[in-house]
């Protein structure tokens, strides 16, 4: 319980931060070269969240993002993309700034 709060004002205070300043928390080179491709991060499905189309995921750094590994929840774009997950498995991804993953794939 005491985690799954952390993991919510964590997130509470990171979008908070990002619409304050007013700016997407990417990165710099992708912003200013937007051919280049943005890095695929890995994670593991904590949790999903299947009416509100979120996954608690388990990740490694996320460069484009600048973020460390942690555990966070994110909103998946395209629901679609969900089909076939369960809890346990492996995923590569890519996230925004919004805490929303736009690109999803399971590992093979």
């Amino acid at each position: 319980m005491k985690k799954s709060l952390l993991v919510f004002i964590s997130i509470f205070c990171l979008l908070n931060f990002s619409q304050a300043i007013g700016q997407d928390l990417s990165t710099e080179a992708n912003k200013n070269n937007p051919q280049e491709k943005v890095e695929l991060s890995d994670g593991t499905i904590q949790k999903i969240d299947w009416i509100n189309h979120t996954l608690l995921v388990k990740h490694g750094p996320l460069k484009n993002m600048r973020l460390p590994a942690m555990t966070m929840l994110f909103k998946v774009q395209d629901e679609k993309a969900m089909r076939g997950l369960k809890v346990g498995d492996d995923i590569l991804f890519i996230a925004e700034g919004n805490m929303r993953i736009v690109y999803l794939e399971k590992k093979k």
